[in-house]
């Protein structure tokens, strides 16, 4: 869980370097991904009943780091469309949890 909040902590410079983001744009990013951390706990929670504890870290772990490896190639891209990195951070956000 300290990992997932550090990143937070470099999210809006990376937005702002990899899309040029407003702030108002950072603000729409930082608001989705506290939603689908709502959601993914919820979603994690009928996950480990449905599949069991094991499977469930597994694949949230998988599709978590396949997110974190997307935001890193975003990083060489560069200038990377604001409604992409919506969906990458957002779904980031919320696999974190």
């Amino acid at each position: 869980m300290t990992g997932s909040m550090m990143m937070l902590t470099y999210m809006a410079p990376y937005l702002a370097a990899v899309s040029e983001a407003s702030v108002d744009q950072r603000a729409i990013v930082f608001s989705l991904s506290g939603f689908a951390d709502i959601i993914c706990i919820w979603a994690g929670g009928k996950a480990t009943d449905r599949w069991g504890p094991n499977r469930a870290l597994v694949i949230g772990i998988g599709i978590f780091t396949g997110m974190m490896a997307i935001l890193g190639l975003f990083w060489f891209v560069r200038l990377v469309p604001f409604s992409a990195l919506v969906v990458v951070g957002t779904s980031c956000g919320g696999m974190a949890f």
